[in-house]
């Protein structure tokens, strides 16, 4: 008899998993909260670019 798992995931993990899932379907939004949870922080604006940094760098286009 195979038993079912629940598995609790924190909001910040369902945002990654919601773009791991469909990642044609991802505002900027959603992105960049994305970043911010996992500690980057927005820098500046540019235009359409936009960047966050941490312990890497990342730069989007909107």
């Amino acid at each position: 008899m195979a038993r079912k798992v629940r598995i609790i995931l924190s909001k910040k993990e369902k945002r990654l998993q919601k773009i791991r899932q469909n990642r044609k379907n991802v505002s900027f939004e959603e992105l960049a909260q994305v970043l911010e949870d996992w500690g980057f922080l927005f820098v500046r604006s540019k235009g359409s670019h936009h960047r966050f940094e941490g312990l890497l760098k990342a730069r989007l286009m909107r």
